[in-house]
């Protein structure tokens, strides 16, 4: 392990733990790219969610989608489909959430953020393709503490209230029970709907850790956590419309139409109120076992949510198309790990983990024909010459549904060797197999105003005009095997320095289409996506301890890359592209500035087996700067 010896002042940046490998080990040993956040500045800067953090890591996004959150690191992420998964892992407490609804929960109470950049399978498993991020929360403590913290943000009417109540029990039980309230009126005016603001924010999460030492080499961890996410409103508008669009949106919508930035008079794209809502929760059972020198983990976590959302279907500021959508996700995962000592000539990890997930969406897309009153009378007339009928305004008004339901099994076995061939010098490498099996049924039809019986005219009519919906129905499955792993060397020349090289590979499951809205078989199926990574870099500590310097060149080569195509009307679809290269560079540099301020006196909490107790530090006072670029070539 690197070592930094005190400077000038005893100007010394502390040791950051992190568990990227899992196993705890110094930031600056882990052959990774990797960005850490504590929690201490999660707090100091009000991170309240996860896409707070790509303010502070180079080369990551994080974002809110139409119908879910993105998340892309050095570039690369997943589309908007809901059957996509993750290009980007997020685990929490070793606990895999391989949906980006889960992202969107608050930022509550945590020890620490890793930002892992690049495939991750060995340790990770599937969907890390692009890299995994790894959210620690923070521990019950063997001394009681607590804190409540307000905060009021004028500018958007915003209110929040924190609270943590941590301590023992009894000698072996410890418990630590965190929440948090939050929410604001939004910086947005929908002027389409009367100057409505938005998007107004009502939140809540709640979370309870209960920490038990069955024996001297035993300790179970039980945690209890519900989030709530309710927005009413989207972040869109509408920035440029040519002369004819601008004249339908003023005319059959919103009167006083101009399109354009702004913050406050701002154009949104639906005259109903949009929202999306989430409810999301998660059980999860931690056992850390100390057999002899070996360390055993077992992690098993039911996880959940119901995600609602009601939103504009055409993109316009028009009453025509509207979109709302019912998904609902549960997930049960467990995993097993052993885990050596550390510290011999050969060091391994090795674990099985088992997983099955099942996927409901619900898709409701209204028609309203009479909200464009020209086209309702154009569409009618050349129905009625054709079919030699007499439909009336309201007649060609619908509903279209859609349902998708997918079963997910994921079955994998995983290890990990570091030959330490020289004090200085080791080999890392590791394997990982996956079974990935899919079912799904998906079926769609179109009914009249106010019925879910399959209405045939519609069907006719829509199917032409919109290209938006069809009437079918059909049932599919497929399975993939993957062997993927990786190689490394690293280097430490001396006592302040690391460099490394490696080689990955790995992989991003593939699936089916749930915005397949037309049933059209040639579309409802898209394949696994691959990638070969390398990476070189360097972790040096320096002026005596007093700063780091982090560094990393990539080359990342993907084949089969999964997209998300938006055809011209309101649909997207899916398919994979030949390939796509991703190079860049990436740094960061963290320097002590002045001495810490006085602090209280450590506290710490009972280690877990195989974890080193955990102690607040005041830090120095830092600057820190980050900074990358890369370069995205893609290829038929």
């Amino acid at each position: 392990m690197a070592q930094s010896h005190p400077g000038p002042d005893d100007l010394v940046l502390d040791e950051i733990i992190v568990t990227a490998t899992k196993r705890p080990v110094g930031l600056q040993d882990v052959p990774i790219a990797l960005s850490v956040v504590a929690g201490d500045k999660i707090e100091a800067m009000g991170m309240a969610e996860l896409e707070d953090l790509a303010l502070y890591v180079p080369n990551v996004h994080i974002g809110k989608g139409a119908v879910t959150s993105l998340l892309f690191v050095r570039g690369v992420g997943s589309g908007m489909n809901p059957g996509f998964e993750q290009s980007v892992g997020t685990f929490v407490d070793g606990v895999y959430f391989g949906r980006g609804a889960y992202s969107r929960a608050a930022f509550l109470d945590l020890e620490r953020v890793e930002v892992l950049k690049g495939p991750q399978l060995t340790l990770f498993g599937k969907n890390t393709i692009a890299g995994a991020i790894n959210v620690t929360t923070a521990q019950p403590t063997e001394d009681f503490e607590g804190y409540v913290e307000a905060a009021f943000e004028s500018e958007v009417d915003g209110t929040k209230v924190s609270a943590m109540l941590s301590g023992p029990l009894s000698d072996t039980v410890r418990i630590r029970v965190a929440a948090r309230k939050s929410d604001d009126e939004g910086w947005m005016t929908n002027t389409a709907i009367g100057g409505v603001g938005g998007p107004e924010e009502d939140n809540l999460a709640i979370r309870g850790t209960l920490e038990w030492d069955a024996s001297e080499s035993l300790v179970f961890t039980l945690k209890a956590e519900r989030n709530r996410y309710d927005v009413l409103g989207r972040e869109q508008m509408i920035s440029i419309a040519n002369p004819t669009a601008t004249f339908l949106y003023r005319t059959f919508g919103d009167a006083a139409f101009s399109p354009g930035f702004g913050y406050v008079r701002n154009v949104r794209t639906s005259v109903q109120p949009e929202f999306h809502d989430i409810e999301a929760s998660v059980l999860q059972l931690t056992a850390l076992y100390d057999w002899g020198d070996l360390a055993v983990t077992s992690i098993t976590a039911v996880t959940g949510y119901d995600y609602q959302d009601s939103g504009d279907g055409d993109y316009s500021a028009l009453q025509f198309l509207e979109r709302s959508r019912l998904e609902e996700h549960e997930q049960f995962g467990q995993e097993f790990l052993l885990t050596s000592p550390g510290g011999n000539a050969v060091d391994f990890l090795a674990g099985v983990y088992f997983q099955t997930a099942d996927l409901t969406s619900d898709r409701t897309t209204p028609a309203r024909f009479t909200g464009l009153p020209p086209v309702d009378a154009e569409v009618r007339a050349q129905i009625d010459a054709a079919l030699g009928t007499e439909l009336q305004a309201g007649d060609i008004d619908g509903d279209m549904f859609a349902f998708f339901d997918q079963d997910t099994t994921t079955i994998s076995a995983f290890g990990e060797f570091t030959f330490n061939l020289r004090d200085d010098f080791r080999i890392v490498t590791g394997l990982r197999y996956s079974k990935d099996e899919k079912e799904v049924s998906k079926s769609g039809f179109q009914s009249q105003v106010g019925s879910t019986t399959p209405d045939p005219f519609l069907a006719v009519v829509y199917a032409p005009i919109l290209q938006l919906s069809g009437t079918y129905a059909y049932a599919l499955e497929r399975d993939e095997d993957h062997l993927t792993g990786d190689v490394g060397l690293q280097w430490n020349p001396n006592a302040d320095s690391m460099l490394y090289l490696s080689v990955s590979s790995g992989y991003k499951a593939g699936g089916f289409d749930e915005d397949n809205a037309l049933g059209s078989l040639a579309n409802a199926e898209f394949e696994d996506e691959t990638v070969l990574g390398v990476e070189a870099g360097g972790k040096f500590t320096v002026l005596d301890g007093r700063g780091r310097i982090n560094a990393a060149v990539f080359h990342s080569k993907y084949k089969d890359l999964q997209i998300s195509t938006f055809d011209g009307n309101a649909s997207f679809v899916v398919g994979n592209a030949a390939e796509s290269v991703v190079t860049g560079l990436e740094a960061d540099w963290t320097f002590a500035v002045t001495e810490p301020f006085p602090t209280p006196p450590a506290r710490r909490r009972k280690s877990s087996p195989g974890l080193p107790p955990a102690i607040r530090v005041q830090p120095a006072r830092r600057i820190c700067l980050a900074g990358s670029y890369n370069s995205h070539r893609s290829g038929r």
